[in-house]
């Protein structure tokens, strides 16, 4: 099951977003490069360059942008409620995610969803979000 109709590889771009989508969608877990190499459908191995070049800055720092991105997901998800619901929630305001979003991608809110990878898959991001958070509880988990 690929994200991509042909096998390019992610822009640095594509794997920010993929990080921050999986930052907010995966609360405590820190995406590493296997994690979106997997995302994308792709093995770790030659896609380390584009994952240094991607998280350059600390993941901290992109903690703000994936409020923007989780936002942009629920509006695709539930369309114009999700966004009000994530605003009404206090997980987002609107002025400082659509600063976010144009500083680091140049682009707004309202077209952030248009503007991810062609043929994003956004199932196969929330089955990727559940495969890792089930992945950290069983880390978690005490061995008996």
């Amino acid at each position: 099951m690929s994200t991509y109709t042909s096998r390019a590889l992610p822009t640095e771009t594509d794997v920010l977003a993929a990080v921050c989508l999986l930052l907010v969608h995966v609360p405590g877990h820190r995406p590493t490069a296997a994690d979106v190499a997997a995302f994308f459908g792709y093995r770790e191995r030659g896609f380390r360059k584009l994952w240094k070049n991607a998280t350059r800055e600390p993941l901290k720092s992109l903690i703000p942008f994936a409020c923007g991105l989780r936002a942009a997901w629920l509006v695709n998800v539930e369309h114009e409620k999700g966004l009000s619901a994530a605003i009404a929630a206090g997980q987002t305001n609107p002025s400082n995610v659509n600063r976010q979003l144009k500083r680091r991608l140049g682009i707004t809110l309202r077209d952030c969803r248009d503007r991810l990878p062609q043929g994003f898959d956004w199932n196969r991001l929330r089955v990727a979000c559940i495969d890792l958070e089930t992945r950290r509880h069983r880390a978690e988990a005490p061995h008996g």
